[in-house]
């Protein structure tokens, strides 16, 4: 845990945790901004090679979870994990983190109370990894356009100054290039859940 999660939680001054949890907020945008522009530049040049190993995805989910509840408790949400036991698949760990990094980091920033609910367990061959928020919602009219690049629906979704627009459309390019998809369900007002689904054995790539 760094300093700035350290007075977020700790800190019997209000004045010393509100500026901690802008600070908090400030560096998670950042990081985010960076690590998505990074990746969109190495994808469209065709130079990610993703690696094959084992992943325990419930392993990954809690460590996702203890990286993002700093993040959460700024804001008085839980965020919980249910996994499925013994749940191994083979494929590329941090690039499986870069996409929860991103849905995480939305579901918290759309939601203003309740809760970030992290799931997996075994589907069609694979394994289907849910996110799901108590947020906002996005309008069904604005689904279709959900996963393109700068798409308009980020824009409305996104506050001002606040992120690059690279998201979403990274998460579902990272989720192919790992022989995946992804979909989303959203009801506005009430919440969205992101459903990734990835193969038990990534298949190997085109060159």
């Amino acid at each position: 845990m760094g300093f700035t999660e350290l007075i977020t939680l700790t800190s019997k001054d209000e004045s010393s945790r509100e500026n901690a949890k802008i600070a908090l907020e400030a560096t998670n945008r950042l990081t985010a901004i960076v690590n998505n522009m990074l990746d969109s530049a190495r994808l469209d040049r065709g130079i990610i090679d993703y690696m094959q190993e084992s992943v325990d995805v419930g392993a990954l989910l809690e460590k996702q979870r203890l990286l993002f509840q700093p993040l959460a408790k700024t804001k008085n949400l839980s965020i919980t994990v249910d996994a499925e036991e013994h749940l191994i698949i083979r494929s590329d760990p941090a690039a499986i983190a870069r996409i929860l990094d991103n849905l995480i980091n939305n579901a918290i920033k759309f939601t203003d109370y309740g809760a970030v609910k992290l799931r997996a367990h075994r589907s069609k061959d694979g394994v289907l990894i849910e996110v799901e928020d108590s947020g906002i919602g996005i309008p069904k009219t604005d689904m279709p356009k959900l996963f393109e690049i700068f798409s308009e629906v980020d824009a409305k979704r996104r506050p001002i100054g606040k992120g690059t627009g690279l998201g979403l459309s990274l998460v579902k390019r990272t989720a192919e290039g790992l022989g995946g998809s992804v979909s989303c369900e959203s009801e506005i007002n009430k919440g969205t859940c992101f459903r990734v689904w990835l193969p038990l054995q990534q298949l190997p790539q085109n060159k």
